[in-house]
């Protein structure tokens, strides 16, 4: 592994800016899995609406659409 980088600095300096970048790293992996689990979270919501909607036709406790079209428009 280098002991200096292109500007001359030391192998302190190098460690500095490791530790710089796997922190860096982590935050962005991180990130990516707040992310994700937001998505799956909201996609969750999503499909219980459209259960909790699918079972209130069944019941007869709301009409559907009189085009027969679910969602916006």
């Amino acid at each position: 592994m280098a002991t200096c980088n292109v500007t001359g600095g030391t192998r302190r300096d190098l460690t500095k800016y490791r530790i710089t970048f796997a922190l860096s790293l982590a935050v962005l992996i991180g990130t990516g899995g707040m992310f994700w689990h937001a998505y799956r979270t909201h996609a969750g919501w999503l499909n219980s609406g459209d259960v909790a909607v699918r079972d209130a036709i069944m019941d007869g406790t709301i009409q559907p659409p009189a085009d027969g079209k679910e969602g916006a428009r």
